[in-house]
């Protein structure tokens, strides 16, 4: 039976090694001094925050486990920003012809794992909110200022919109997170080429291969699928429509996009532009006001995903968007990062 990935972060999940200290591929010491925080339900490294001594220095940085140390380049790391900051690769085979990686890759042989039943990786859950035993819908209500959070969250976002332009930045939020390098290339080169989105792709077909990255938070839709969703948006919103000069202009544009057809096909992505795109273009360029960013939001369902499922556990269930974000900012800047002490919520647990 093919040994799968999830297995090797199990068992470094779960430190079933006999050892912290490690030779690399190079015949160098590798010593792991924090061994990470798994990262199961973002993209990205499968451990974050982490630190090994190597070379005499203490790294700082992120994990990534693979079965073989080519999957490195067969998974597309090498062209994912998430991935700069990798200090260590993880694997139990290597088949690369040479250290081509700029941080040192440990193998995982038999004789180093600690035993274990295969069917407990199965079974053990995995805990991401170290507060979960004293977690209760009233706690969270007194102790939490959910506008606040929503400002960091958004003020966050609004860091992340490169130009001026409404359109372009659009265009690349059809990448949702994963696929962003794709879709700002394409953002960058199409307008002035005189193409059709899919004529596009396929003029620069192989660098689009270089620059795709599929994972499961792409919503598992194939890129043709993104694509014909793309071109059909382009189609209903001219580049003039994106051109807003007063906040009930914004307001409206807002009001159009969600009540439109294409919208209500393409639901998830529809969403996902307004909150990741639209929402902090408009407020980064003071077209609505902080007030008016929440007041869209609750209009919109809640998030459905790995993370709201957690809150929900413990009674705490978003009412829509603007309460999902809440949750979502919660979970991804505090509990994740363990910044109890930083937290609402900690604060209170911890007097």
């Amino acid at each position: 039976m093919r040994e799968r990935e999830e297995r090797i972060q199990y068992i470094w999940a779960n430190r079933l090694l006999k050892t912290s200290v490690f030779n690399s591929t190079e015949n160098q010491s590798v010593e792991i001094i924090s061994w990470g925080v798994h990262n199961i339900l973002a993209n990205g490294p499968d451990f974050k925050y982490a630190a090994i001594r190597f070379l005499g220095l203490i790294w700082h940085g992120h994990i990534e486990v693979h079965i073989n140390s080519s999957d490195w380049f067969s998974h597309r790391h090498h062209f994912d920003p998430q991935y700069n900051n990798v200090i260590l690769h993880v694997v139990r085979k290597h088949d690369l012809s040479d250290s081509s990686l700029p941080f040192p890759t440990i193998i995982l042989h038999d004789d180093l794992i600690i035993p274990f039943y295969r069917d407990d990786v199965k079974r053990t859950r995995k805990r991401v909110i170290i507060c979960e035993k004293h977690l209760t819908l009233k706690l969270f209500n007194s102790s939490v200022d959910p506008i606040s959070l929503f400002q960091k969250r958004f003020l966050r976002k609004t860091t992340k919109l490169v130009t001026q332009n409404l359109q372009l930045e659009t265009i690349v939020g059809f990448g949702k997170n994963t696929n962003t390098p794709l879709f700002r290339f394409i953002s960058e080169n199409w307008q002035n080429s005189g193409l059709k989105i899919v004529e596009f792709i396929n003029f620069y077909k192989d660098e689009v291969s270089n620059l795709q990255v599929t994972k499961r938070s792409y919503s598992n839709a194939k890129l043709s699928t993104v694509l014909i969703a793309l071109e059909n948006f382009m189609l209903l919103f001219p580049s003039a429509y994106f051109i807003c000069k007063s906040r009930d202009n914004a307001v409206e544009k807002v009001s159009t996009l969600m009540n439109s057809e294409w919208a209500v096909t393409n639901k998830s992505q529809a969403h996902f532009l307004l909150i990741n795109i639209w929402l902090p273009f408009f407020l980064k360029n003071s077209l609505i006001t902080w007030n008016e960013a929440i007041e869209i939001l609750k209009t919109l369902p809640p998030d459905d995903n790995g993370i709201i499922n957690l809150w929900k556990q413990f009674g705490i269930k978003p009412c829509n968007a603007y309460d999902s974000q809440v949750l979502l900012e919660i979970y991804s800047e505090l509990c994740e990062n363990k910044k109890c002490l930083n937290c609402p919520i900690g604060k209170v647990l911890l007097k």
